[in-house]
């Protein structure tokens, strides 16, 4: 048996410290059935650091998208060198922690996987799409979502477009139009609207994230709601 054979065994035996293989497992520079050795490890970081790896052969990451431990099917469905048939796979493997992996990715996603993600059952990487990616068009679309955990998500995002945050300031759910009124990019004569909004919450939002001006406070001070009316009153140094 040659010495490269012989490393090869000696690397990928279990009888080797498991510091040693977690080091070997990440070496970029490691032979492809090195690696290959590694990827039934008893050692889960050992998997993990080989899913992570960006010279992973690609039929070992798909192998590692079932692995027993989430935090392995994670690394192997964001890994560098990942592309389109992996990450369609991850996608169809109904596993909400690989399909929030995907959405993370955001701008990293061939146009086919985000049409995927745009029609997957599981809202996750939608969500996670939202926040990540820079694409109008993209977050245009999830803006359409029917559930509104989505859309807030795209509400959260700093790419989102001003006249986008016009049309979600006007959303059927509170939830989303809460996290409008607390955008620091929304024209004021969206928040002058946002003032008058049918929940409290979203007014309070609209004040808590905006004490500083004098003239949205004076508007609140005789709100209905006690907790948006004494925010406001408090930051005009006014009694409760």
């Amino acid at each position: 048996m040659g010495d490269d054979a012989k490393s090869r065994v000696s690397l990928s035996s279990n009888a080797v410290g498991a510091d040693v293989r977690r080091a070997a497992a990440r070496r970029p520079d490691a032979a492809a059935d090195v690696l290959r050795s590694f990827a039934d490890d008893r050692d889960r970081q050992v998997r993990e650091n080989l899913a992570a790896n960006p010279a992973c052969p690609q039929d070992v990451l798909l192998a590692l998208l079932d692995d027993a431990h989430w935090r392995v099917r994670w690394e192997a469905a964001q890994n560098v060198s990942a592309g389109r048939a992996l990450h369609l796979a991850a996608l169809s493997a109904a596993d909400g922690q690989l399909v929030w992996a995907v959405g993370q990715l955001g701008d990293r996603l061939d146009r086919e996987v985000v049409d995927e993600l745009l029609r997957h059952p599981l809202r996750h990487g939608r969500e996670q799409l939202a926040l990540t990616s820079t694409s109008a068009d993209i977050l245009w679309a999830l803006a359409e979502d029917t559930d509104h955990r989505v859309r807030l998500h795209v509400a959260m995002s700093d790419a989102c477009p001003v006249d986008l945050l016009r049309v979600l300031a006007r959303d059927r759910r509170k939830e989303v139009r809460q996290v409008v009124a607390a955008s620091s990019r929304l024209p004021r004569d969206v928040v002058d609207e946002l003032l008058h909004d049918r929940s409290a919450d979203v007014r309070w939002n609209v004040v808590c994230h905006r004490s500083a001006d004098g003239d949205i406070c004076r508007a609140l001070v005789d709100d209905p709601d006690d907790t948006v009316r004494g925010h406001a009153r408090v930051a005009l140094g006014l009694p409760v």
